[in-house]
């Protein structure tokens, strides 16, 4: 069984499926078998998967092929999906890093927001900013921001004049939004925090977007809500520092 919630209003349901029960990454022997699984307990078709992440591109559904079985992938890089069909999910392959679900009139566009998903930099614009300026009309858009490693957990090391130059760089591309924060918990204890999550909000609420902001931290220890069930099996990369690359799979889809 996995957890399926109805978010923005009811025009789209998401699901998160946690790594408890085996590996989700494609690449993974008995991956797509465990995604494919997930697809029917959503009551999809089909699932989209990104063939790249932590780009700046947003795929449409016609540019989607055939993989393996109901899993489905984009011709080329992108990091998120931008379509209108309920029978066809995305499924965004995500550890600690921020979702967002923008949504209008059937319409849905889902992003994996990594770094390069809410920071801008010289290579222009992040993911998010391209997204809400490519909208026609911001405010009349929806969108749904979904849980996240926060500052309590997840943030940078200070230890180097590399790494201290680094942590300024994202600060001022931010703005202070999100800045400044002491990691409190976990392996990254004592590191520069940083909020993903904050980040994405505060471009969403300047645009107008009426928002909807899933506010659990993905790393945290006492991440388990009994109201939530099998939320508590979320691999965390920040939390869970066992080498294997573990991957939780976001599906998103829009009602019919």
């Amino acid at each position: 069984m996995i957890e399926t919630r109805t978010v923005l209003g009811g025009q789209v349901r998401v699901a998160l499926v946690g790594a408890a029960g085996g590996s989700l990454r494609l690449d993974h022997p008995g991956g797509p078998e465990r995604v494919a699984a997930a697809a029917a307990a959503f009551g999809v078709a089909r699932v989209g998967m990104v063939a790249a992440e932590f780009t700046r591109r947003v795929a449409s559904a016609d540019e989607l092929i055939p993989l393996d079985g109901p899993i489905w992938r984009t011709r080329g890089e992108a990091d998120g999906l931008r379509w209108a069909e309920p029978t066809l999910a995305f499924g965004l392959s995500s550890a600690d890093c921020a979702t967002a679900v923008l949504a209008r009139d059937g319409e849905v566009v889902a992003l994996h927001l990594g770094l390069r998903g809410v920071w801008r930099d010289s290579d222009g614009p992040s993911l998010l900013e391209g997204v809400i300026a490519g909208l026609d009309d911001p405010p009349s858009w929806s969108a749904w921001v979904g849980a996240a490693a926060g500052p309590c957990c997840h943030g940078f090391p200070t230890r180097t004049a590399d790494e201290r130059a680094f942590v300024e760089r994202l600060r001022r591309a931010w703005g202070g939004v999100g800045q400044p924060h002491t990691v409190r918990h976990g392996p990254r204890r004592g590191f520069a925090g940083c909020d993903h999550r904050a980040i994405a909000v505060a471009l969403l609420e300047r645009a107008g977007v009426e928002l909807d902001v899933d506010a659990a931290c993905t790393a945290c220890a006492g991440l388990v809500d009994p109201d939530r069930p099998g939320f508590g099996d979320y691999f965390s990369h920040t939390r869970d520092v066992d080498g294997t690359r573990q991957r939780n799979l976001v599906l998103v889809a829009p009602v019919g």
